[in-house]
């Protein structure tokens, strides 16, 4: 009768965190379009944010556009 090693807690973990993120991997598009301007994009050209697939530009046009937001709500007569 062979009897193998049984696995660490942590052994164990570190087994599943591999599985999952090889999965994740997997689920990855390789190819998506810009939901803002329409631009066709590859992998590693693109952000998912907010449910949303955007090319860099786009990224960065909505992260100005929400700091300009988050600097109005800031201001004002106290």
């Amino acid at each position: 009768m062979t009897q193998g090693v049984e696995e660490t807690p942590r052994e164990r973990t570190k087994r599943w965190q591999d599985i999952a993120a090889k999965k994740a991997d997997e689920l990855q598009p390789k190819e998506a379009i810009c939901s803002s301007c329409g631009k066709e994009l590859k992998e590693g050209e693109f952000i998912a944010v907010q449910g949303k697939i955007l090319c860099a530009e786009c990224y960065a046009n909505e992260l100005e556009a929400s700091m300009d937001m988050g600097a109005a709500d800031g201001a004002g007569a106290g």
